[in-house]
């Protein structure tokens, strides 16, 4: 990757938070925004976009904007596709399934055992598939833009021959 990604972290917990960005940065070398809740993190999306937001299912706060990160999923759906890893404290099928199917990317459950290293090994798996998307993307323009070069010289030699009307 040209650059290091950059990761919002949205979750109510100040602890827990504190202790995702110092993974984040230290395991991934990753640039980490925080957020206490979600009310305020799309005011700026189309200057700053994320290649990936790492969301909690339930804040604790009242009087928010988005009740809890699958309101805020709804809302950022309408407008990107960045990649999100869902957390939660609940290990419920029922949420895990509903977070997938409004366009979570992962789900990772607070009380698994080994949360941290589950979630830096799906944020490592998702940067990675960021990184192939973007090559091959690359690729493609590479490709494309050598054929238009050829089929433009061997014109240019058709004419040349006076072979092309």
């Amino acid at each position: 990757m040209a650059k290091n990604p950059l990761i919002y972290v949205i979750d109510d917990n100040a602890m827990l938070r504190a202790l995702i960005n110092q993974q984040l940065q230290n395991t991934l070398a990753c640039e980490v925004v925080s957020f206490e809740h979600a009310d305020n993190v799309l005011d700026d999306w189309n200057s700053v976009t994320p290649d990936l937001v790492i969301l909690d299912y339930q804040f604790e706060i009242p009087d928010l904007k988005y009740k809890n990160g699958l309101q805020f999923l709804h809302a950022l759906r309408s407008q990107s596709n960045v990649p999100v890893i869902a957390l939660t404290g609940q290990s419920e099928k029922e949420v895990m399934s509903t977070l997938i199917k409004q366009g979570a990317n992962d789900y990772i459950p607070k009380d698994e055992p080994q949360f941290l290293e589950t979630l830096m090994s799906s944020v490592q798996t998702i940067l990675s598939f960021q990184e192939t998307q973007r090559q091959l993307k690359t690729s493609v323009f590479n490709v494309n833009a050598k054929f238009l070069l050829i089929i433009l010289l061997v014109l240019a030699g058709l004419i040349a021959l006076g072979m092309f009307i």
